[in-house]
């Protein structure tokens, strides 16, 4: 049974050193492995360009903004719209009741 037991033994042995120098091997053959070239390039991701275009800052007065951006969007141009105020001479005509006499005159001196 002695020889058995020992003949089990040193087999397991034998086995396990065989993994061991299996498991050397395979490592000391990974450390000096080369990769085969991939079958397509790689893309590189599109930088940005190196200046960024920066935008155009308009300064325009608050009266002329519709104009601008009618201008720059391309919108059509309008027909003027009727001015609302009164014309000088209708404004003349209704004020004359309200005249003031502004010369130095009037100032008291």
């Amino acid at each position: 049974m002695e020889d058995t037991s020992q003949a089990f033994m040193s087999q397991s042995y034998l086995n396990a050193q065989e993994t061991a120098t299996q498991a050397t091997k395979n490592y000391l053959a990974s450390l000096h492995s080369t990769r085969k070239q991939p079958s397509k390039p790689l893309k590189r991701p599109i930088s940005p360009p190196l200046n960024p275009m920066h935008p155009h800052v308009y300064r325009v007065e608050p009266v002329n903004f519709k104009e601008l951006v009618q201008r720059l969007t391309g919108a059509p141009d309008h027909e003027p719209v009727a001015n609302p105020f009164k014309s000088l001479d209708a404004a003349k005509e209704s004020s004359s009741s309200f005249a003031f006499d502004l010369s130095s005159s009037s100032w008291g001196d």
